[in-house]
C-alpha cells in the first residue's frame, strides 16, 4: 500500500515512456507491389522545379504579348 501523497510546491516531472511496436519493412517487396499496382515512384525532383519555371515563363510571355499588342494599337491609331 502506498502512502498518501501530500501536495507540494515543487513537483518533479515524471518520465514519460511509450511503447512502439517494431515493424518489419521490406523495401523490395513494397516496390514490387507498387509496380504491380501501377503506381509511379515518389521521387520527382525535376517536375516541381520545371513547373514553377514554366509558370513564370508563361506569365512573362503573356505580358510581352500584351505590351506588343498595346504598342501596335497605339502606333496604328
Amino acid at each position: 500500500m502506498q502512502s498518501p501523497r501530500l501536495p507540494s510546491i515543487f513537483k518533479s516531472p515524471k518520465v514519460r515512456s511509450f511503447s512502439f511496436p517494431l515493424r518489419y519493412y521490406d523495401e523490395r517487396k513494397e516496390r514490387i507491389e507498387n509496380l504491380k499496382k501501377g503506381k509511379k515512384t515518389k521521387i520527382k525532383f525535376k517536375s516541381n522545379g520545371y513547373s514553377r519555371t514554366n509558370h513564370g515563363r508563361s506569365k512573362r510571355l503573356l505580358l510581352v504579348i500584351i505590351a506588343l499588342v498595346l504598342v501596335t494599337y497605339l502606333i496604328l491609331k
